[in-house]
């Protein structure tokens, strides 16, 4: 029987290769998919960050990286990139930096 985590390596190499395929939204849902199961499971969460970035689908990127940051608090790079996020948001938008979240 195939264990829980090799489910999950698995799902995640499958979201990456629809993403190089590129089947985004199909490779989102799969990968999403992953998170939903293991919330904590960061090869799928730094695939996803890359695709939102690379897409520029900001807002999504900025909804990921807060609900990780908050369940992963020890997480000081994704903390850190996530306050360039929020800096690039409103940079899109047309808000000022603030300098908070």
């Amino acid at each position: 029987a195939i264990g829980a985590k090799r489910i999950l390596e698995v799902g995640t190499a499958i979201g990456y290769s629809m993403r190089r395929l590129g089947r985004t939204e199909r490779a989102t849902e799969i990968l999403k998919e992953v998170l939903a199961r293991k919330p904590a499971h960061e090869p799928a969460y730094r695939t996803l960050v890359q695709m939102y970035y690379t897409d520029g689908r900001y807002d999504s990127l900025l909804g990921l990286m807060e609900r990780w940051s908050a369940a992963n608090p020890a997480d000081a790079q994704s903390r850190q990139l996530l306050d360039s996020v929020r800096t690039l948001v409103r940079a899109q938008s047309g808000l000022p930096d603030s300098g908070n979240p």
